[in-house]
């Protein structure tokens, strides 16, 4: 079924619309029956359809029975048959800065003649909300997940993608959305919603059998019995009326009923069946006295979770409430039972009547408002694919709209459309012009370019011969087909080349690949690697650095701007200002512009970011495998990025290694790798222990700095490693940790290696230490106070 475009003045138009609407739905309820030909009810809550809220799915309503003992909303779905599509979105409205509880639900009864998918992701405004797992027992009860969140604008967007395990030739689904506005008070105690959202993992209403929601909880919360049988603890329950309010609202027949410890028993546990994934976490335990058992004396209690104790409280008087708020870092091994425990001499045995857990997690920014703007008005003129009407541009990472790629800034830009071959019609709209950060356009548009468009830097391409990479096909393609490269990158021809460097005028580098050449390019500065024909390495290098870089984008990545193929193999990068790490460690920089140690922590931290990317950001994971000073370059700003693709390899989902041929430079190889040609993340985590070793000391590999540094440390004496060029100037206690960081990361064992993931934690806070410090002297009379290496 194909829907008109969504306008922004349709949107507009809906708001009012949608006021009218739910007048029976209390506090601007929005309930969403995805699917759904008509609007209608199910005795307690007004649903709507979702045709105004997307463009494009496929509507199954099961007519002409209706579903047995199954409630009205889940009578029917929406499910998405375009498979090309890289995200399946809605556009919901909202008012800006109000926090909301927003639940989606699947529910595969019914249903069993499509081919849903069991497995997909879940993303809203930006963020990764969940992956979608869904088994048998979705035949019999919804499966649903659960954000609070404070949209910054006046629209908010919901998005289903596939992912690598969804079936193939399987449709991603959705049955119902609920947006519920929340009091500004509720769920903030260690939430700043202008950059946080809490993802719900449990909501359990101990004392109750059964589910409560609304109308009983005006927020519509879903109160869950506990999933498993609690022993040695018996419920006890009121009907009588509380005094006194509690933090976040929970509902009154909620806190009514409670579970309370045995006869005798001074503690309460209750284990908890929930697996949290290592994370922050917000925790609210809720105590509500219900027990007319008149007490004398002073009754405490303890309130743990796990092994943390999180509070000690006097219990409340009869019929008043208390509750008890943490905000927990947990690994993946922590524990997370409750334990309330009566303190010596308290005559009331511990009780509790509900809890909440939610994982914080940070928000970012949706994609430039203008350019959002300009997507949505250009998607009113021509004829675009789907999922302009209701995407965000650029949000989820890796996820842009189809065609469109997007730069790195906070919040990200739209930087080159390309929709040849995407049916794409019409005149070039004006509104174009608004993508004022546009750096390549390409589409087959008719009409005049529209004078905002024509600026320096900005690569323009309307008519069928463009030469702008297109998507790879799944097809066996020719080795030299350009369609092999997924990214829009730029081919130019030999005279481009040869214009752009001045007729190779100016050297500015040498390497196994070839030779690099200074340019100038639309204006801007860029670096361009000649292969050179006696080349130890060649065109498959040439190739994957291609493929690889057309599929990336990140700050601390080296940004492949082009190429040429033939006759001349050509690789052009943006220009880096500073050159290598190496140089500024070991080179001619070295005595010229010492680095300060500053400086050193922020290439590091950098660097790191950039192959944090490579390994946990992209799909597949990227192993660079050549990880070393030379490849890490520094723009004019002093900034790192990592260069020299030629060697990585893609390390598929379903894989934790591969096999090899071992390439890569002395001194900086895994040793597991050298002797075993099994490849994966944790080779690359060496090599960049071996890089943070040489940023601290100033010594290449090749003087067995790994060994002495190892050495070193065991014996407590870092000043002896530190670099001479410091003079003794950095923060000892941000020193030690950058050390211990390299010492781990250099394990002979990979299982023994942490992930790029705690580098990237651990350099942040050996920067923050220095902010906090500043940069001291330091000398070797510290020694006797210096923690021996861990």
């Amino acid at each position: 079924m194909k829907f008109k475009s969504l306008t922004l003045l349709a949107i507009t138009a809906f708001i009012g619309l949608l006021t009218r609407c739910t007048l029976a739905n209390p506090d601007g309820f929005l309930s969403i029956n995805c699917g759904a030909s008509n609007n209608g009810t199910n005795g307690e809550i007004d649903w709507i359809t979702d045709s105004l809220f997307i463009k494009y799915r496929n509507t199954s309503i099961m007519p002409p029975f209706t579903l047995i003992n199954t409630p009205y909303q889940y009578q029917s779905m929406a499910y998405f048959t375009n498979m090309e599509a890289n995200k399946y979105c809605y556009l919901l409205p909202v008012r800006p800065h109000i926090q909301y509880l927003v639940r989606v639900s699947f529910f595969l009864k019914g249903f069993e003649n499509l081919r849903l998918a069991s497995t997909f992701d879940l993303y809203i405004e930006g963020i990764n909300w969940a992956k979608v797992k869904l088994t048998n027992s979705q035949m019999y009860r919804p499966m649903y997940y659960e954000i609070i969140l404070a949209p910054k604008r006046d629209s908010m967007t919901l998005c289903l993608a596939r992912n690598s395990d969804t079936q193939e030739s399987y449709y991603v689904f959705i049955s119902t959305i609920r947006l519920r506005p929340l009091q500004p008070a509720m769920y903030n105690t260690f939430t700043d919603f202008n950059y946080s959202a809490l993802l719900l993992f449990y909501r359990i209403n101990f004392g109750s059998s059964y589910e409560i929601s609304f109308p009983d909880d005006q927020y519509d919360r879903l109160w869950e019995p506990p999933q498993v049988t609690l022993t040695s603890t018996y419920v006890i329950s009121t009907n009588d009326s509380f005094l006194g309010s509690i933090r976040n609202q929970p509902p009154v027949s909620v806190l009514k009923t409670a579970i309370t410890s045995l006869l005798g028993e001074d503690q309460l546990l209750v284990s908890n069946w929930h697996i949290l994934p290592q994370g922050i976490y917000y925790f609210a335990v809720y105590l509500c006295n219900i027990n007319k058992t008149s007490l004398s004396g002073n009754n405490t209690f303890q309130i743990f979770i796990g092994n943390v104790q999180i509070a000690e409280i006097v219990v409340p008087e009869y019929m008043y409430c208390l509750s008890p708020e943490t905000r927990l870092e947990l690994s993946t091994t922590d524990s997370t039972d409750i334990r309330i425990r009566s303190k010596t001499g308290s005559e009331m045995r511990p009780f509790i009547n509900a809890a909440e857990a939610y994982q914080i997690v940070k928000i970012t920014n949706m994609t430039h408002a203008g350019d959002v703007l300009a997507i949505r008005k250009i998607a009113d003129t021509v004829n675009v694919p789907d999922d302009w009407t209701t995407g965000d541009p650029c949000l989820p990472a890796g996820l842009p709209l189809t065609g469109v790629m997007c730069n790195e800034e906070d919040p990200p830009r739209v930087i080159i459309v390309n929709l040849t071959n995407k049916g794409l019609t019409g005149n070039i709209p004006p509104t174009i012009a608004n993508l004022t950060a546009l750096k390549q356009l390409n589409n087959k548009l008719d009409g005049d370019v529209p004078p905002g468009l024509v600026k320096p830097g900005l690569n323009l391409q309307v008519l069928p011969q463009s030469k702008f990479l297109q998507d790879k096909k799944n097809k066996e393609k020719d080795k030299d087909d350009p369609n092999e490269f997924q990214k829009v990158v730029v081919e130019y021809s030999e005279e481009d080349i040869k214009a752009a460097t001045n007729n190779y005028s100016t050297i500015i580098g040498k390497g196994g690949f070839g030779i690099v050449f200074y340019g100038q390019l639309s204006g801007n500065d860029v670096a361009v690697k000649i292969l050179s024909t006696d080349s130890c390495q060649g065109k498959q290098e040439f190739r994957n650095e291609v493929t690889l870089l057309s599929r990336v984008h990140h700050k601390n990545l080296v940004n492949l701007l082009g190429y040429c193929r033939q006759p001349i193999v050509a690789l052009l990068y943006e220009f880096m200002e500073y050159g290598t790490l190496t140089n500024h460690i070991h080179g001619s920089a070295k005595r010229e512009r010492p680095l300060d140690w500053q400086t050193r922590i922020n290439i590091a931290l950098q660097a790191a970011e950039g192959l944090l990317y490579l390994h946990e950001g992209c799909s597949p994971p990227i192993i660079h495998r050549d990880i070393k000073c030379t490849n890490i370059l520094l723009d004019k700003n002093m900034s790192a990025k990592i260069t020299d693709f030629g060697l990585s390899k893609l390390l598929q989902n379903s894989r934790s290694h591969v096999t090899t041929e071992v390439k890569g430079t002395l001194g900086y190889l895994d040793p597991e790798y050298y002797g075993t040609s099994s490849l994966n993340e944790k080779s690359d985590v060496y090599s960049f222990g071996v890089v943070l070793f040489e940023i601290i000391s100033g010594v290449p590999p090749k003087e067995g700095i790994v060994e002495s540094a190892k050495i070193l440390l065991s014996c407590g004496r870092i000043a002896d490693l530190m670099d001479s060029l410091l003079g003794g100037q950095y923060s000892l206690e941000s020193a030690w940790r950058v050390a211990e960081v390299a010492y781990n990361f250099v394990e002979p064992r990979p299982v023994n290696r942490p992930t790029m993931n705690t580098v990237v934690k651990e350099l942040a806070e050996a920067k923050a230490l220095v902010s906090h410090d500043g940069i001291k002297p330091t000398s070797l009379k510290v020694l006797d106070d210096v923690p021996k290496a861990r």
